[in-house]
């Protein structure tokens, strides 16, 4: 009976933490609430679930403080406790700026990334013994399936007209093809998500399979990923995962020098390779007037783009457009509102941030850069603990634990150039869930 009950309650996180998944990519302010479509109408559960989970986890945890039906020890310092302070901070910095209306659209981020937060508090108190590799799971299959629809248009949209690259082919077309969004993604959205995928394959390509036919479709998986992503040209996700898939290489233990060279040639060099020699045929071949179809050209920003997109600007406007008589900042995606106030509306610049800590500062002030920091030196403190653990004890045997380090370090560098995990996001889901199951791996084997 206690075991059908533990089953129920994991069940019900599970799909609570999926409901907030899919909560992404829709913003409240382009609901229309007199639906005329199935869509528009899931577009309605999609946001209104998760809020309505958010006040019922809320509910019981505050009944379970007040009565005490469980003590436990907490963690002050835990990650989940510093995302929670660092959510209330912009809560403040919210209710202090005069200049935003109280509405959903101001505060369904901050909602839905409490709620988000609840669920390891439920997971705790309830004692439910869900493990946290199946929340990372969920996520990785939702990018997968976004992913797909990825695949779709290539096959679907019509490459005669005249693009320029395959940047601007997907954020012209996304719009009209991701229909349940009505925040569709952008192109360097997916090549994150295509670099999330990868990095799961390539983990399981290299430890968890030695049947030659699992692993050449692992393989061949992986070389698409790669070249998808290369044809993004996403300059930050295309550094960011191969930084991560040359590190898990790098450290397998029982691969010599020559073995992990090989690999990593043929991982991470070889399909970019390919793809330009096919690219290359293609363009000469044109060029001859032959009866060939021209491929979309390859612009290659990662070498010939030297400017930063940007951000430096923003970054510079963001500082100095800042009042920093706000201890606790201006709320919740406060980079648009002071970006789209005194800088955004004269200037051909993104409102966004761009930058985990600049974004913290001025959604949450002083106090949600202190909270941030702190979560960059627990996690990174964590993570050298954990190379120890490889040497010293051979932990590399634990495939969730290497996948859960691969996402922390893929999204600690990724915040460096983008709001990443500071904001409710897919960085954000797959940040926390990793880094508390590397907290959990280190309290079990302390």
């Amino acid at each position: 009976m206690l075991a059908l009950l533990y089953k129920k309650k994991n069940t019900f996180l599970l799909i609570s933490w999926a409901i907030f998944w899919i909560s992404i990519g829709v913003t409240p302010i382009n609901i229309d609430y007199n639906p005329k479509s199935v869509i528009e109408i899931l577009n309605i559960f999609r946001i209104y679930t998760p809020i309505f989970l958010t006040i019922t986890f809320a509910i019981l945890i505050l009944k379970n403080k007040l009565y005490q039906k469980k003590n436990y020890n907490i963690n002050y310092f835990s990650f989940t406790n510093l995302f929670l302070y660092y959510f209330l901070v912009q809560l403040i910095g919210f209710y202090n700026n005069n200049l935003l209306n109280f509405n959903l659209q101001n505060l369904y981020l901050i909602i839905l990334g409490l709620g988000s937060i609840e669920i390891f508090i439920m997971r705790e108190i309830y004692d439910t013994k869900l493990e946290l590799k199946y929340l990372i799971y969920i996520g990785v299959f939702i990018c997968f399936i976004s992913s797909l629809f990825f695949f779709l248009l290539l096959v679907k949209v019509n490459y005669k007209l005249p693009y320029n690259n395959i940047r601007e082919l997907l954020d012209i077309n996304l719009e009209k093809f991701f229909l349940f969004a009505n925040h569709p993604p952008r192109s360097t959205g997916i090549a994150r998500s295509l670099g999330i995928i990868n990095i799961f394959i390539i983990l399981y390509f290299l430890f968890l399979t030695k049947k030659k036919i699992i692993k050449v479709s692992l393989y061949i998986a992986s070389f698409c990923n790669t070249c998808l992503i290369w044809l993004l040209q996403s300059r930050g996700s295309l550094l960011v995962t191969n930084v991560i898939i040359f590190l898990i290489i790098l450290f397998i233990k029982k691969k010599n020098l020559k073995n992990k060279i090989l690999i990593i040639f043929f991982v991470i060099f070889f399909p970019i390779i390919t793809l330009k020699i096919i690219s290359n045929c293609s363009d000469y071949l044109f060029k001859k007037n032959l009866s060939v179809e021209r491929i979309i050209p390859i612009e290659n920003r990662l070498f010939s783009d030297r400017t930063s997109s940007g951000r430096i600007t923003i970054w510079k406007e963001s500082f100095k457009n800042y009042d920093y008589n706000k201890i606790f900042g201006y709320g919740p995606q406060g980079d648009r509102f002071l970006l789209k106030n005194n800088f955004n509306t004269i200037n051909n610049y993104s409102d966004n941030a761009s930058n985990a800590l600049i974004y913290s500062f001025l959604s949450g002030g002083y106090f949600a850069v202190l909270i941030l920091l702190l979560i960059y030196s627990n996690v990174l403190a964590k993570i050298f603990i954990c190379y120890k653990e490889f040497i010293i004890k051979n932990a590399e045997t634990n495939i969730n634990l290497k996948l859960s380090l691969s996402y922390a370090i893929f999204f600690i560098l990724r915040s460096l150039f983008e709001n990443s995990f500071a904001v409710f996001s897919i960085d954000f889901l797959l940040f926390i869930s990793s880094a508390i199951y590397i907290e959990n791996y280190q309290r079990k084997n302390s």
